[in-house]
């Protein structure tokens, strides 16, 4: 347990196991569609950044759970394994005003890949944000920070990527962490 006696980067994921049988079995969702279905097993996973290895610590089931209680159980496996995050990246099935306020409040730094990019973004873009959802109270809102840069994806295309962070890291150092991950 010495690698893991000081804090550590964690990774939370969301994962589909496509799935080509009975869409009634126990355990199977609807799902976007990929490889000729679109029905999988989806659970979420935390695992430790470790000298660039990765090691999954927990994986549990999320059927129609919601985010807030998959992140806080996947926290909470770490914890229990004696693993204290020094930093979180969750991909973009995370990025929710309630993940973001949890995380705030239990004072740990992450940051979030945002997959639909909020209007108006631009890549170098760097700034506070706070949420302004018209059907949320103003206690439900999240104030983060925005950052905003061109890199490329598997595919080798130029693409702008935007990431949610409560860190001072830099941007080019956020991308690079996240394709670590």
């Amino acid at each position: 347990m010495g690698a893991f006696s000081k804090p550590r980067m964690l990774a939370i994921d969301v994962h589909d196991i496509m799935y080509y049988g009975d869409p009634e079995a126990e355990g199977v969702v609807g799902t976007q569609p990929k490889r000729g279905s679109h029905w999988a097993y989806k659970f979420g996973s935390i695992s430790v950044l470790l000298d660039g290895e990765r090691l999954t610590l927990a994986a549990i089931s999320i059927l129609h759970e919601p985010r807030i209680k998959q992140v806080t159980k996947l926290i909470e496996h770490a914890s229990m394994l004696g693993i204290r995050p020094k930093l979180i990246l969750l991909n973009d099935a995370y990025n929710s005003a309630e993940v973001i306020n949890y995380l705030n409040g239990i004072g740990v730094k992450y940051i979030i890949r945002i997959a639909q990019p909020i209007e108006g973004i631009k890549a170098g873009d760097d700034f506070i944000y706070r949420t302004s959802g018209h059907r949320r109270r103003e206690d439900e809102q999240a104030t983060f920070r925005i950052v905003a840069i061109n890199g490329r994806d598997r595919s080798g295309n130029v693409r702008l990527f935007v990431f949610a962070t409560n860190t001072k890291i830099k941007p080019a150092r956020v991308r690079k962490l996240f394709r670590k991950s």
